[in-house]
């Protein structure tokens, strides 16, 4: 139970800074949301493309407090650039601060994911950090919703958020058993002997059994199921552990991963083009810019309702990996719908968020179940690097969709002569 709280807070203090910057966005580039996207994604994109091949010289401990460091200074320099006179100067100090905020995110996700599928409890563990995902989202938006309402400036919102780092120091340090706190990652205490690792497992005490393991002992002391009703999936039957894997084995091995891979990053890829592009710029009435901003923060937090709903729930049912990779597909329907819709407004009153909220059981959906079935379907000695692997195709979704969305809202501002766009679109009616 202690196990599942902790990574229930973990997920929500690791995700919570991303959503409140998400909030924010319009505030720092209201023309352009997807340059801020940008800003938040590219960072995240390079560690995650990046991290198979190198994350896991760093322990979990470290990660943690480098997650901290970067979320503080990331909200403290968007705080202070309110200072700046200068716009050029103020934008791209907050830009800066946006990519700390992402690296935060982008070193947890997959070091908690990792962790999670080596605990002696894995689906409860990952259960538990998918729904403070969930969580983040609302807590995220509606946090800053609150603070606007209060008439509290960016400054202060900033501040404020500063308590959110500190959570996730407090959720690693003093609520998940001390156990997990020394891994320089599951895969590089290999060093340890049979005996060593014996001598750790037999003092586990009865308090401690729903902790994680280290995956080093897991190699020695667990063979590779092989009773698993969806074998045909099985990742790999190698006998080549991960730590003996040099990082060009460490990428293909990730690369082997696109049957997981591909849906997520669909997924990301469509619903981050309508956050982006077609909700940023739908309002009621369309030429307030008030009222533009007013939609883009409540579709996305209907979005985030979405999500945590479909990652809290995922434990409750399964799916195959048919149906994972259709979901994609009905998400990209939604986006059509989106950009046609804010084109030429034949849905357009406050009900069109009941599809955001389709939208984020989607996205969801994909979430949870894919990181379900692949820590299901894959090799115990090889879990923890394919959990954390797959998380990039995420970040390569979205990376792509802040640039398409920058296209796709200016084309509608465009389209409806509204001026303010980051990028304009040549044509018009």
């Amino acid at each position: 139970m202690r196990t599942a709280i902790a990574f229930l807070l973990l997920g929500i203090s690791n995700n919570v800074t991303f959503c409140i910057v998400l909030a924010i966005a319009k505030d720092i580039e209201n023309g352009g949301v997807g340059v801020v996207f940008l800003a938040l994604q590219l960072p995240a994109l390079l560690i995650k493309t990046t991290g198979p091949t190198w994350m896991h010289l760093l322990g979990y401990r470290t990660r943690t407090i480098v997650q901290a460091t970067a979320a503080s200074s990331g909200l403290m320099l968007i705080a202070l650039s309110t200072f700046v006179e200068d716009d050029m100067k103020r934008l791209a100090i907050q830009l800066l601060g946006v990519s700390l905020c992402s690296v935060q995110n982008a070193v947890g996700e997959p070091s908690y994911l990792a962790l999670s599928s080596v605990c002696l409890r894995p689906a409860s563990a990952l259960a538990a950090w998918s729904t403070g995902t969930g969580l983040a989202g609302l807590l995220g938006f509606a946090w800053v919703m609150l603070l606007k309402m209060l008439s509290l400036s960016l400054l202060r919102v900033c501040l404020l958020s500063l308590v959110f780092p500190a959570q996730l120091l407090v959720s690693f340090f003093f609520i998940l058993p001390s156990q997990t706190h020394g891994y320089a990652s599951a895969e590089i205490e290999e060093s340890q002997t049979r005996d060593e690792t014996a001598a750790e497992v037999s003092e586990t005490t009865p308090d401690e059994k729903d902790e994680c393991e280290d995956e080093s002992a897991t190699n020695i002391l667990i063979s590779s199921p092989r009773d698993n009703p969806e074998e045909s999936l099985l990742v790999s039957s190698e006998d080549l552990a991960p730590t003996k894997f040099h990082p060009l084995q460490r990428f293909k091995f990730a690369m082997s991963l696109w049957r997981f891979m591909i849906p997520l990053f669909l997924v990301y890829l469509a619903e981050y083009n309508m956050q982006s592009g077609a909700w940023s710029a739908i309002g009621f009435p369309l030429d307030d810019e008030s009222a533009r901003n007013q939609f883009y923060r409540t579709s996305n937090i209907m979005y985030q309702c979405g999500v945590f709903v479909s990652r809290s729930c995922g434990q409750f049912f399964t799916i195959n990996l048919y149906v994972l990779w259709v979901v994609p597909l009905l998400q990209f329907l939604l986006l059509a719908f989106f950009i046609v819709n804010a084109l030429f407004e034949f849905w357009y009153d406050w009900s069109l968020l009941s599809m955001c909220f389709v939208s984020g059981l989607f996205g969801g959906t994909v979430y949870f179940h894919g990181f379900s079935l692949l820590s299901k379907t894959t090799e115990h000695a090889r879990k923890e690097l394919a959990m954390s692997s797959v998380s990039m195709a995420s970040d390569i979704g979205v990376t792509i969709a802040d640039f398409t969305g920058i296209l796709v809202q200016g084309c509608i501002y465009r389209f409806h002569g509204i001026p303010g766009a980051t990028f304009q679109c040549l044509s018009s009616r």
